[in-house]
């Protein structure tokens, strides 16, 4: 996992501020969501599910007007171009469905300046992208796995597939093993062997 610092993340926390801010009804998943649970690779979009009624659609239409969003279509996923970064409206997420399927386990997180958004859970996430079998996703999948697994996000049984292993940490050597590579013995230690 990388850990260099990610361009895109200050501004989807923005975005999803924005979004917030016009109370628009959201459940944040994809890349992003799996930043918000714990997993540090970067992610360029941010993919979101959305309550799809007209009162939540307009409040997102004031958010996009705000952002000075540009409607694309990649793929028959509504994504917009904003001042913010990408933003992607899943409607229909490969092995989960639409939004009332990702609110039986989304849970509120807070952004770094104290907002709280709606995050899907990782379970969900996970089996999302094995589902949608995407290349790039099944490559970081084991990744994805054991950090979600390591940071509680995850149960090990709802894995959908392999989990990367990292190397055991090693036992700090001795002190006086230490002391006889680097430094010497101790004070004292040199009398307590002689006793």
């Amino acid at each position: 996992m990388s850990t260099r610092e990610d361009p895109y993340r200050p501004l989807h926390e923005q975005l999803l501020g924005r979004l917030a801010e016009h109370r628009v009804d959201f459940i944040v998943i994809g890349g992003v969501g799996l930043q918000l649970l714990g997993y540090p690779e970067q992610t360029t979009d941010l993919d979101i599910a959305l309550a799809i009624d007209e009162a939540n659609q307009t409040r997102l239409d004031a958010a996009l007007a705000e952002l000075e969003a540009r409607p694309l279509r990649r793929d028959g996923t509504p994504t917009w171009d904003t001042t913010l970064g990408r933003l992607e409206i899943v409607e229909n997420a490969s092995g989960i469905g639409g939004y009332d399927a990702w609110t039986a386990e989304a849970t509120p997180r807070l952004l770094g300046d104290g907002t709280a958004v709606r995050v899907a859970s990782g379970r969900q996430i996970e089996l999302n992208k094995t589902v949608a079998g995407r290349q790039k996703d099944l490559d970081a999948l084991p990744a994805i796995r054991a950090a979600l697994i390591r940071h509680g996000e995850l149960d090990p049984s709802d894995a959908h597939g392999p989990v990367a292993t990292s190397p055991q940490p090693q036992a700090p050597p001795s002190t006086s093993r230490v002391a006889e590579l680097a430094l010497g013995p101790r004070p004292g230690e040199e009398q307590r062997a002689r006793r």
